[in-house]
């Protein structure tokens, strides 16, 4: 017998989705879609390449090139200058 009053169980609440992915659920199925990030712009790298509007290049996490262990030409990307400090990328 199901309790009229105990609120719907989730899809989602048996699905473990990969990272980068999130569960949505349309009409009672779950399935793990992409996380869209937003575009952030390239900085640094062997041209030290500067950021728009006072941002701070920091260190790409999504690359497999740390600045911190001899990539010194290593590219990054911008965030705002309002954002929390993070390791510079190359050339800065």
């Amino acid at each position: 017998m199901v309790d009229a009053g105990a609120p719907a169980v989730s899809a989602c609440a048996a699905v473990l989705c990969a990272p980068d992915t999130r569960c949505e659920e349309t009409h009672g199925v779950a399935s793990c879609v992409p996380i869209m990030r937003p575009r952030r712009s390239f900085c640094g790298g062997i041209a030290a390449i500067r950021c728009p509007d006072g941002g701070r290049c920091v260190d790409d996490p999504d690359d497999d090139c740390d600045p911190a262990r001899g990539g010194r030409d290593c590219g990054g990307v911008c965030e705002p200058a309002a954002a929390s400090p993070g390791p510079a990328a190359g050339g800065h």
